[in-house]
């Protein structure tokens, strides 16, 4: 029964998978929130105007491997958070799953939240205005995948202790930006990321495939 404006406060405790389907909210999203709330996993499909904020997210990933999963979806915010994998101990390898998956997504603020210990932090493909502001990134294999992402914004993140599986021939980067059938990643600014890339061994700043690069003052890393 929410409405846009409406504020959901989760009690503290364990929870399970939260979904969110088929809910289009207009006007100020509605906000759900709670200090030492922890669910498993969360799917955002076919809705619009929600905000996810000051939750702990992880512990499970859904049947595509995502601990937070918004597709078909736009005007969604995810601030002040933790996404997390299923075992917290300085250890990615024992990790499975993607922070954020964000398939055909318009209009995604991911913001001030803290990513730890997953395979992947944000996958984001097919998708459009997705600004990436202000987060932390530690105990990851992989650190983003932007895939035919056509405008947004990654400013102002950190990134540090990779830790890819290279028996496995990962080739971690801190941030990769291709292209699939949908097209070509594009008008995307990169601006005071601080990538720390220590590991066991070599590890990318940033990497492009097929996708149109322009440096200079609009776009800096």
């Amino acid at each position: 029964s929410a409405k846009g404006g409406d504020r959901i406060v989760l009690a503290p405790g364990s929870y399970q998978a939260l979904r969110i389907t088929g809910r289009k909210l207009s006007g100020e999203p509605a906000v759900l929130s709670g200090k030492g709330a922890v669910i498993a996993f969360v799917q955002v499909m076919g809705s619009a105007g929600w905000a996810l904020e000051g939750l702990e997210i992880g512990g499970g990933f859904d049947e595509r491997g995502r601990v937070l999963r918004i597709e078909n979806s736009g005007n969604i915010r995810v601030s002040d958070s933790l996404i997390r994998g299923q075992v917290m101990n300085n250890d990615a390898w024992d990790d499975g799953g993607i922070g954020i998956g964000l398939r055909n997504a318009d209009k995604v603020d991911i913001r001030n939240n803290r990513f730890r210990e997953v395979k992947v932090a944000i996958s984001a493909g097919s998708s459009r205005d997705i600004r990436v502001t202000g987060n932390s990134f530690a105990y990851i294999r992989e650190g983003m995948n932007w895939v035919a992402v056509d405008g947004g914004v990654i400013r102002c993140n950190r990134f540090s202790h990779f830790q890819p599986n290279y028996a496995k021939k990962e080739h971690p980067d801190a941030l990769q930006f291709w292209q699939n059938n949908d097209g070509s990643a594009n008008n995307t600014q990169i601006e005071g990321n601080i990538p720390s890339l220590d590991a066991p061994r070599a590890v990318h700043g940033i990497v492009g495939g097929g996708i149109p690069i322009a440096v200079g003052a609009a776009l800096t890393a």
